[in-house]
């Protein structure tokens, strides 16, 4: 599979902290698939769907961080990364669209999620065996999305989501004790 460029974005702030990333296609409704090697597939596999983050705002699967090459080489597991449209693309606030068309992002999604469910056989992978995962701002989207579609076994698949374990705080995080119970 080719490991593709990344979903167009608005830049805005991000050009002035140096963050933009370059290489951005409009073609971005694409799939990142890792299988592991052949010999090493003896029934199906669980398959991860990991969706990368930016708040909405940013951010692609094609980033090295997503790069799943080495995790499935000691696991036996297939990953796979998904592009959808981001920021005023995927998530339009016009006042003259309808609901239907301000979550187009959302649909990006369902629409990989479908298309992973049904050929991920192709690959070895079981399709009751797939779990969606998220980064930091996207793992509670992986509960939410069971939400839109309650009545879909698909939807009802991903109650078994991933949430990130929040980071630790720091030293400087803390409240300071009030002076008397030092």
């Amino acid at each position: 599979m080719q490991y593709n460029t990344g979903a167009p974005s608005v830049v805005n702030q991000y050009l002035k902290s140096g963050r933009v990333q370059f290489g951005e296609s409009e073609d971005c409704l694409t799939l990142n698939i890792w299988v592991p090697r052949k010999d090493r597939i003896v029934e199906s596999l669980p398959v991860m769907i990991w969706i990368p983050g930016g708040a909405l705002l940013s951010g692609d699967a094609s980033t090295p961080n997503y790069d799943d090459t080495s995790f499935v080489e000691n696991q036996n597991v297939i990953a796979v990364t998904m592009n959808y449209r981001v920021n005023i693309f995927g998530f339009p606030a016009a006042a003259a669209l309808d609901g239907r068309h301000r979550n187009v992002g959302s649909l990006d999604k369902r629409m990989a999620i479908e298309s992973v469910y049904n050929y991920i056989y192709t690959f070895g992978g079981g399709p009751s065996r797939v779990i969606l995962l998220g980064g930091r701002l996207e793992s509670p989207r992986t509960d939410f999305y069971a939400q839109p579609w309650y009545d879909d076994p698909l939807g009802l698949l991903f109650n078994r989501g991933q949430w990130e374990i929040p980071r630790l705080p720091t030293a400087k995080e803390f409240p300071t004790p009030p002076r008397g119970n030092r």
